[in-house]
Parts: C-alpha cells; sequence; structure tokens
C-alpha cells in the first residue's frame, strides 16, 4: 500500500502541475482522492466528509471541491491530454472504442437531460448521454474523452443554455459526430493511430438488399480462442463473410469497396450478433474475433468508473461542472487501471449482461483505504 501511495502522489503531481493556483491544484488532487477513496457515495459533500480527519473542516473542504468542479476554469482537454499520454507510453493500446453512456436524472434542468433512448437504461427515460473514446488492449483499458450529448431541444433553448452555462460554440450534433471531434483531440495530442471499434450506433451497417439477420445466420460458425483479460482464455463462436455495403447505391453511386461481415452465435440463447470490419483482407479470422471481444472492454470501463469511482453521482446542473466531473472520473479510473497491471484482479470478464451499471460498492469499515485493489474490480 505505500507503493500505491506513493504511485498516487506521483500520479497527482503529473496530472495537476501546472494547472494554476496552488490552492487549485490541491482542490484538484483532493477531489481525485476522494473518487478514489472507499465508500458508497461519491457526491461533493461525501467526499469531503473522507478527506478531512475532524468533522469541522468538512464545510470547508465541501466548499474547496464544489469551487474546483462548478466554477474554475481549468482545462478538460489538457488533463484528458495528460491520462493519454500516460497510457500510450505505459500502455501502447492496441485500439480507440468509442460508445456512449446514460445517467438517469430528475427535473429539465440539469444540462443535456431530457426523455431519450440509453442503452445503459435500455429504455427511453428521463437522463443524460455522454458518448466516450477509451483506448484498449486485451488487458486493460481506460476513458480518455468523455462529453455530453446535447438533444436538439436543449440546443434551441437559449434560456436552458444560458442557465446551465452551455458555450455558445456547443451545438446539437450526433453522436458520432461527437466521437469523431474527441479522436480529433486525442489525435492532435500525438497518438498513434490505431483500430477504432465501435457499435452501430457510431457507423450505419444496416441498409443492404440482403438482410443482415439472415446473412448472419448462413455463416459457417465455429469456435475461436480469444484472451478473457485476465490471463486466461474464452471461446466464442463466429463466422465471416467478405460484403460490400450497399448504402451508397441508394444514392446512385457504387457499393463500398468490400468488407469483413463478422457474425457471433451465442448458444445459450441463440443470439445472432453482426459485425462490419474494413481491416485488409489478409486479417486473420482469429484476429478478427479477438477485435470483436476487444469492444467490450468498454462496459466494464462504465462499470468500474459507476461502480467504483462515481462517474454518476455528480449533482450539478452545469456544462463545466459535468465536463469537470467526468474529467476527473476518467483520471481516477486511469490510475486504478495502471495499478491493476501490477495486482490483477481474482474475476475479471470481458462480457457483461446488458442493462444498467451496479450501484457503487458498499463501504468497509476503513476510512481512507484507496480502493485501488478491490476485488471488484
Amino acid at each position: 500500500m505505500k507503493k500505491v501511495d506513493r504511485a498516487l502522489s506521483e500520479y497527482l503531481d503529473y496530472l495537476t502541475e501546472g494547472m494554476g493556483r496552488p490552492e487549485r491544484r490541491r482542490a484538484l488532487a483532493w477531489y481525485l482522492t476522494g473518487l478514489l477513496l472507499e465508500g458508497e457515495s461519491k457526491t461533493v459533500v461525501a467526499m469531503a466528509s473522507r478527506l478531512v480527519d475532524d468533522d469541522g473542516e468538512i464545510e470547508a473542504m465541501r466548499q474547496r471541491l464544489q469551487q474546483c468542479i462548478v466554477f474554475s476554469e481549468w482545462a478538460d482537454g489538457e488533463i484528458r491530454r495528460r491520462v493519454a499520454q500516460k497510457f500510450e507510453d505505459e500502455i501502447s493500446p492496441e485500439a480507440f472504442v468509442f460508445d456512449d453512456t446514460g445517467f438517469p436524472k430528475k427535473g429539465r434542468f440539469s444540462v443535456g437531460v431530457a426523455r431519450q433512448y440509453s442503452g445503459t437504461l435500455g429504455r427511453v427515460d428521463n437522463c443524460q448521454v455522454a458518448t466516450s473514446l477509451h483506448v484498449a488492449t486485451d488487458e486493460t483499458s481506460a476513458c480518455i474523452g468523455m462529453r455530453l450529448y446535447l438533444p436538439e431541444e436543449w440546443a434551441s433553448d437559449i434560456a436552458r443554455r444560458r442557465a446551465a452555462g452551455v458555450p455558445d460554440d456547443v451545438v446539437f450534433k450526433r453522436k458520432w459526430e461527437i466521437g469523431l471531434e474527441l479522436l480529433d483531440d486525442a489525435l492532435s495530442w500525438g497518438l498513434t493511430p490505431r483500430l477504432a471499434v465501435a457499435d452501430a450506433g457510431y457507423g450505419d451497417g444496416n441498409r443492404k438488399p440482403r438482410s443482415v439477420s439472415e446473412l448472419a445466420k448462413a455463416l459457417e460458425y465455429r469456435a475461436y480462442t480469444c484472451p478473457d483479460g485476465k490471463g486466461g482464455t474464452k471461446v466464442g463462436r463466429f463466422g465471416f463473410a467478405r460484403v460490400r455495403l450497399a448504402e451508397r447505391r441508394t444514392k446512385g453511386r457504387p457499393p463500398s469497396d468490400e468488407l469483413w461481415l463478422i457474425g457471433e452465435h451465442r448458444p445459450g440463447n441463440d443470439e445472432y450478433k453482426f459485425y462490419i470490419c474494413n481491416l485488409p483482407a489478409t486479417t486473420t479470422k482469429h484476429e478478427l474475433a479477438r477485435f470483436v471481444k476487444l469492444r467490450w472492454r468498454v462496459e466494464r470501463d462504465y462499470q468500474e468508473l459507476k461502480g467504483e469511482i462515481g462517474l454518476d453521482h455528480f449533482e450539478g446542473r452545469t456544462w463545466r461542472g459535468f465536463h469537470h466531473h467526468v474529467t476527473l472520473c476518467a483520471a481516477a479510473h486511469g490510475f486504478l487501471a495502471l495499478q491493476r497491471r501490477l495486482f490483477p484482479p481474482a474475476d475479471l470478464s470481458l462480457d457483461v449482461a446488458d442493462g444498467p451499471a451496479s450501484d457503487s460498492v458498499p463501504a468497509p469499515g476503513a476510512h481512507r483505504d484507496v480502493s485501488a485493489l478491490s476485488p471488484a474490480l
């Protein structure tokens, strides 16, 4: 634990160096530490109570944290760049992964909240939705960018925009457009261009003359062994075909170049999934199957960000506060992911059940133990 404590101090210094006055840098470090400390709730008040030894100091600490997250004008992008660079240097990620996650909310004044579909909830509900970009290998992954999706009803509502502090240059953009902007940021930081994986919401592959579900079921399936993320392997059933997308034909243009259609059969519930991939025809089928499984790293990131770090515990309503909070959550999660390489968890699977992420883990008896070694990770 002493080694972990030293590693955390070095990480905090790395993230906060040059980020304004000493008071701001200390507040950033406190907030990030509060996200890492054990405890079921990661609201500002709850974190403040864990960061001090005297109950009489809780309110002062709460004010410092609140000022840091809601009002201070530090650069989210610079923190994200430093987290990304840390992973680039120490992990050498293999892929970029795009996805989005939902945050249930009551009322109508929290920035971006609306009745909209959330894959996290599995239904239309009152919530916020954010698009995120992750870097991943078979063994680990981290969020290096997250941006709120602003529904059209919000983008055109001047009064609500002003009340929530939405910048004037923020306009309505679809989730895949937000994802591309996050990728542009990552590449501008000097990250190596690499494989990108995403679900169908980030690239429409559905419009073909032949039904995709029909074609996927007709593929020849066999078992492929893939890494399971914990030093072992897992078997999945996959089928493959070379296809051309027909979307451009509806616009009077030729079909696409040949692409991979990857089908996945899950015998337990006789379910078929399919994926489109533009890797070269020479890519081995084993590698294609492994890349399919790699996308699910993002689901584990969401589980850990919400279950361990408190990603969905922010109680503020503003654009700046939301993005400051999710940026520091990503930074805290990045530290845990880096530490996990040294202390692998006993149980880690890339396959997760659909549906909402689990609630935060209950608080153990210790007052200030950092959760870097939690078995839940």
